[in-house]
């Protein structure tokens, strides 16, 4: 589970929630881009618990049966994202496969 995303709005909600976040820049920016502080990945092997940041909460990330759809892959600030979403929600899990958008 995690996000690629090329807005710095979109990646800090995604942070902020516990889900990991690639935020990707443009080569134009590299000379603005500076790292802080490295930190230690979230070990969530044992028990498939990853727990939020700044909250009591968790993200479990055991694999479901049957897995999960992809409904869509892509850049967050897309419109095809908001319709597969649509799609999803109106059609249902059965049209998952046929209609994700890529």
């Amino acid at each position: 589970m995690g996000a690629f995303v090329d807005d710095l709005n979109a990646a800090h909600d995604l942070f902020q929630t516990g889900i990991p976040v690639w935020l990707i820049r443009h080569t134009r920016e590299l000379a603005t881009v500076w790292i802080d502080k490295l930190v230690d990945t979230i070990d969530e092997s044992a028990n498939h618990i990853i727990p939020l940041r700044d909250s009591p909460g968790f993200i479990d990330t055991q694999n479901e049966s049957p897995e999960h759809p992809i409904v869509y892959q892509g850049l967050t600030h897309k419109a095809e994202r908001y319709l597969a979403m649509a799609l999803f929600c109106c059609v249902g899990l059965d049209n998952t496969k046929t209609n994700t958008t890529k």
